[in-house]
């Protein structure tokens, strides 16, 4: 049954603490060939961002042209850590389970990378082949609002009636220039400071929440 109101996901640093994990794999590999990116400049530029946007990123901004082997690399070291050390944010269950809406997973990850993570997360009751949307599927993908409106257009929604929940800048401007509604999640390890919060409130953004406890509250009362 169709609900009121679409949650439009992302994952990383969302639904687990992960994207700290990519931006250090992704600063390690990139250091090691003569990139000298630090691990706040890996999450400025690459964090919430597809493969194809983070190469784009990378010559405008560092002029560089991504050798091979190098993404393989950064996968194979990111599927190690995906396994061993991501772990679920407290609380995104039970926002999960709210059954007045409707779900739905839009994620710069590959969708290879993204059905290991449900896996490892055991949340294949919550998102399957029909409700996970990646960048892969779009030309540009976040902070464009390809994307989100892909997802939207596929579960059957406009995006007036979706709720996106972000944590970076990039996912942040593409749910705005989709027109729909966002949450930002500030409870991961790259977001919980006050410098990046206030960054969203400069985005014009005022659901701002550094607990999914919080989230939840808000997400039962807004129905």
């Amino acid at each position: 049954m169709k609900k009121e109101k679409l949650l439009v996901w992302d994952f990383d640093g969302v639904i687990a603490d992960s994207e700290i994990l990519w931006c250090k794999n992704w600063q390690d590999h990139l250091n090691r060939i003569g990139c000298d990116i630090s691990f706040e400049e890996s999450v400025k530029y690459l964090a919430g961002v597809g493969m194809t946007d983070k190469v784009r990123v990378l010559k405008e901004k560092f002029d560089i042209d991504l050798p091979d082997g190098v993404e393989d690399a950064v996968y194979k070291d990111s599927v190690r850590d995906m396994k061993t050390k991501m772990k679920m944010i407290d609380g995104v269950e039970q926002c999960l389970n709210l059954t007045q809406y409707n779900h739905c997973l839009a994620t710069g990850g590959s969708y290879e990378k993204t059905d290991i993570k449900i896996d490892v997360l055991k949340l294949h009751k919550y998102f399957n082949k029909d409700n996970i949307f990646s960048s892969e599927s779009v030309k540009i993908g976040k902070p464009e609002p390809d994307l989100f409106l892909l997802a939207a257009e596929k579960i059957g929604y406009k995006p007036k009636d979706c709720i996106v929940i972000e944590d970076s800048t990039h996912g942040v401007e593409a749910a705005i220039r989709a027109g729909m509604n966002v949450i930002v999640f500030t409870g991961a390890t790259h977001t919980n400071n006050d410098k990046y919060r206030q960054k969203i409130k400069d985005m014009g953004v005022e659901n701002i929440f550094s607990n999914m406890n919080d989230v939840y509250k808000f997400l039962k009362s807004s129905v």
